[in-house]
């Protein structure tokens, strides 16, 4: 997994996140699976990231970027928080795979209507 590589590759399609990404502290964890977010520190798991795709990849970082900007850790606010989290990843993962973001197949995704 080349950090720097899935960094240049979301400027690409959001040169809005210039400063978030040369800013936010990225951490090697093996106690995610495969990404989390604290509201300030992006956390990935570079052992279980080797088995998705560099496609999926971007995704699941995009995804953690996009919980960063939307506040998504701090607006919880007193909700459950194993809800919250996969209301919230199902929302990030629409708005990413509108922008042709290729999701992993255990992603959460919005019910459909």
């Amino acid at each position: 997994m080349d950090l720097n590589a899935i960094k240049q590759r979301l400027l690409q399609v959001y040169p809005q996140w210039k400063d978030i990404l040369e800013n936010a502290v990225f951490t090697d964890s093996l106690n995610v699976d495969p990404t989390d977010n604290d509201g300030q520190r992006i956390f990935y798991n570079s052992r279980r990231f080797q088995f998705y795709t560099p496609e999926q990849q971007d995704t699941l970082m995009a995804r953690e970027v996009l919980h960063l900007q939307l506040a998504h850790r701090g607006r919880r606010r007193g909700r459950d928080a194993a809800l919250w989290r996969r209301a919230t990843d199902a929302v990030a993962n629409a708005l990413l795979e509108k922008d042709g973001f290729s999701l992993p197949a255990d992603s959460e995704r919005l019910p459909d209507d």
